[in-house]
């Protein structure tokens, strides 16, 4: 065997294979930890076989990261690069339970577990995209493009624990928040025209601390077939603009 001048250490940190499947393993670690959709999994694991480069940047859109996380990703010039930064994200969030917070005050709105892929309407296709996943672009009539995140639901008084002990009791600094009517503000009727997902209707959803746009609440259409809930089909959702939360502890 020839010998290399590049140090062993070296090697096993920069090595784009060792990174690519060091990070593959992180990934199905944390899909096994947040119960990502098995049609996610499939499509990283095609592409991290034959585009490395394709698969950090659809890495990236899956996970529900900032806006300035996503450009982070996007200015990095090399795949190792590309790799490290979602090798030390991923060991972030499997070793920590991360949460999403509004990009403006950082009030904590949800856990990063409960972030979901939305499956397609059975009774149409209309926007839904093809591959489901956590984190997508969509494009309303007017042309605006809006990359989301999906969520199950709103943090609940027993997930918003300040002090440590397991309890949201009268040790914690601030009060509880039972209900999301605490957390965010919904203006207007559920509306069906231009639904990102066909079968729900949206509400404009701000933050109840700085007012901020943070996206839409989802509920099933009144007008379509009797919703029945399912693990990609809830009873709601949200749906958060990128640009407008961020993730951390």
């Amino acid at each position: 065997l020839r010998s290399s001048s590049i140090p062993y250490h070296a090697y096993l940190r920069h090595g784009q294979s060792i990174l690519l499947h060091e990070v593959h393993s992180l990934w199905e670690q944390y899909i096994a930890k947040n119960c990502a959709t098995s049609d996610q999994q499939l499509q990283l694991d095609e592409e991290s076989s034959k585009d490395p480069d394709a698969f950090t940047f659809r890495l990236a859109s899956a996970l529900p990261f900032s806006q300035t996380e996503k450009l982070q990703v996007l200015y990095t010039s090399t795949v190792v690069e590309r790799l490290q930064f979602l090798q030390s994200k991923l060991q972030e969030m499997i070793a920590k339970e991360l949460k999403i917070h509004c990009g403006v005050c950082d009030t904590a709105l949800a856990l990063a577990s409960d972030v979901f892929a939305v499956g397609p309407d059975s009774a149409s296709s209309g926007n839904t995209p093809n591959h489901k996943r956590s984190t997508d672009n969509y494009v309303n009539a007017h042309g605006h493009n809006h990359q989301i995140t999906t969520v199950r639901k709103l943090l609940v008084a027993q997930d918003r624990d300040q002090d440590g002990d397991g309890n949201n009791d009268g040790d914690d600094d601030e009060d509880p928040f039972p209900t999301e009517d605490d957390l965010v503000v919904l203006v207007g009727d559920s509306c069906t025209d231009n639904s990102y997902f066909p079968g729900y209707g949206w509400t404009i959803t701000y933050c109840r601390f700085c007012s901020s746009l943070l996206g839409w609440k989802f509920l099933p259409s009144s007008t379509s077939p009797p919703h029945i809930a399912t693990q990609d089909r809830p009873d709601s959702f949200f749906a958060f603009q990128s640009s407008s939360i961020t993730s951390h502890e």
